[in-house]
């Protein structure tokens, strides 16, 4: 896939690689002032000796936590990266490759079954032509492997799925906007609008049931973002993106989304200064989107990802100069503070509870090494 501008899951690296030389500070165990439930710091292993990076995560359970990402070789080749937690560890799962550098964006499965069903993990590999393809990868039976036959061109950044048989995966191509479905048996490509002008993209959706997901994202023109938000009615795929707040804010572009039932729901990004921005759906304004500050009177790095537990339960995080994390009782935001420090972003968070949360990313090590980051928040 070719790009008058690429924004591809590599763009965090060179971000990270400016700050780097400027922060000390690596990644510290939570101090003695952590009262549980607090952020802990998880070990998480690296594979060689190049970078690491986390960009998802899904918890099944307490002893079922995966999370998605790529490991960056000495030769600067790109790896697909799959770990898992069983209960007490974290441990690399391997994970099948398909072109000359692979990248896995986000992984999710469907919890309406007792034992682990199906988990699936999307991203984009590049081919010897250097062109981006879409990947889909499936766990099932005890190993991972790549879903043959809806590869195109494009990259995935994100996926949903309410029950075994309706998944959402979301993300880019030459075209604009991307999203692909899954019926139970296969995967397929779905038509989907391009609200903005110049380049739409889709970062992640939330799949509620049959007839209800929303897909958000961002449109670039001359280096300017303006946030984009779909919604799909169990027919078809929907602009919704004049629901926000209007005017429309230069700068502003979200990067992930999450419903607790049909009727509540949080957007969370940046905004030109990169600082956060978060759109609430129906507490003020039923059937409607409010801008809500996460972290009143101060100002938090941008927003990455969102887990909307119920309807008075939500975690967001993310993070560009150091770590940030904010927790949603159903009235007010209130700032956690990541066992973390600086030279670190989160870009995925997952948990079956509010004091059982799940966030990964990776963080810079005083060698200036980009590696692996998991905390848990219980």
């Amino acid at each position: 896939m070719q790009r008058s501008k690429k924004v591809g899951l590599v763009a965090s690296i060179a971000l990270v690689a400016v700050i780097a030389f400027s922060l000390l500070a690596g990644v510290s165990k939570v101090g003695a002032t952590c009262v549980s439930p607090c952020w802990h710091h998880m070990s998480s292993p690296n594979v060689g000796l190049g970078d690491n990076l986390l960009t998802g995560v899904f918890a099944f359970g307490d002893s079922d936590v995966w999370a998605v990402g790529y490991d960056i070789t000495t030769t600067q080749v790109a790896q697909t990266l799959i770990e898992n937690y069983n209960g007490s560890s974290w441990s690399v799962v391997s994970s099948p490759n398909s072109g000359s550098s692979d990248y896995l964006g986000g992984v999710a499965s469907a919890r309406n079954s007792l034992t682990l069903p199906p988990v699936w993990a999307v991203g984009y590999y590049v081919d010897s032509s250097n062109n981006h393809n879409t990947m889909i990868e499936e766990y099932n039976n005890g190993s991972w492997s790549t879903v043959s036959g809806v590869s195109i061109g494009g990259e995935l950044r994100g996926i949903s799925g309410s029950a075994t048989s309706n998944y959402w995966a979301v993300g880019y191509d030459i075209t604009g906007t991307l999203t692909e479905h899954y019926d139970g048996s296969s995967w397929s490509q779905v038509s989907s609008p391009n609200p903005g002008t110049g380049n739409n993209y889709l970062t992640s959706v939330t799949t509620i049931d049959s007839t209800h997901a929303w897909a958000a994202g961002y449109s670039e023109l001359n280096s300017v973002t303006y946030p984009i938000l779909l919604f799909w009615n169990g027919t078809r795929w929907s602009d919704h993106t004049s629901d926000l707040p209007q005017p429309l804010v230069a700068g502003e572009r979200l990067d992930g989304i999450s419903f607790s039932g049909t009727s509540a729901g949080w957007a969370v990004g940046r905004n030109g200064s990169d600082q956060a921005l978060a759109f609430n759906y129906g507490i003020d304004i039923v059937g409607g989107w409010r801008e809500k500050d996460p972290y009143p009177g101060q100002h938090d790095d941008a927003l990455s990802s969102v887990d909307f537990i119920t309807s008075n339960e939500a975690w967001t995080v993310g993070g560009i100069v150091s770590l940030t994390s904010d927790y949603w009782d159903g009235t007010k935001w209130t700032h956690y503070t990541p066992a973390s420090a600086f030279n670190s972003e989160f870009r995925g968070v997952s948990g079956v509870a509010n004091t059982d949360e799940w966030a990964v990313g990776y963080y810079v090590d005083n060698n200036s090494n980009i590696a692996t980051l998991i905390e848990h928040y219980n």
